[in-house]
């Protein structure tokens, strides 16, 4: 996952690059790279490479699940992780984050909590779908993902994963049903 993100980061600099040379040819390689480093800080992306996000968030994802997993049961770390998410989701609606500066490129950033929030809520998912990767499909476990989903009808409710945030409705059913409906394609497919 690290390699992919990698490459698309950088095939999205050099696109990046070759924008900006026609926009403005005679633009500095040094002050280019320097606004390309300060995107990527800022954002852990380029404007061409916008959904790479995702990309890294698992990656960490992976590799926390890997090492927490053979301390803790999978059922376990979602519970933790969910909590750890709801309370980064509650913060970042407060305005919580950490302010860094960087010298080398005269900038300051500001790195919201909502990475932390997605590695939480990715930890949930990734986590509750080790410990239900045969439960899944039992019976009951199908019934109650079925009555979840149908639930998301009456009570929509959506999260924008990248910021941790709800678009509607409540954080939990989010949550919820974004679980329910895996089960449901896994059953069906």
């Amino acid at each position: 996952l690290l390699i992919p993100y990698l490459f698309f980061l950088l095939l999205g600099i050099l696109l990046d690059w070759m924008i900006k040379c026609k926009q403005c040819p005679n633009i500095s390689l040094v002050i280019f790279v320097k606004n390309e480093v300060g995107m990527i800080l800022k954002n852990t992306i380029v404007n061409s490479t916008a959904s790479s996000w995702f990309l890294l968030i698992l990656y960490i994802t992976r590799i926390l699940f890997n090492f927490l997993s053979c301390r803790i049961h999978p059922l376990y770390i979602a519970i933790v992780s969910f909590f750890s998410a709801y309370a980064v989701f509650v913060m970042g609606n407060h305005g919580f984050g950490v302010y860094v500066n960087i010298k080398s490129i005269d900038t300051q950033i500001f790195f919201p909590t909502f990475y932390l929030g997605t590695i939480c809520h990715g930890l949930v998912l990734y986590s509750l779908g080790h410990y239900l990767k045969e439960k899944q499909f039992q019976r009951n476990i199908f019934i109650l993902a079925f009555l979840l989903f149908i639930l998301k009808l009456l009570f929509p409710s959506e999260i924008d994963f990248r910021i941790n945030s709800t678009v509607e409705g409540n954080y939990l059913l989010a949550v919820l049903y974004g679980l329910s409906g895996c089960i449901l394609i896994n059953n069906i497919f």
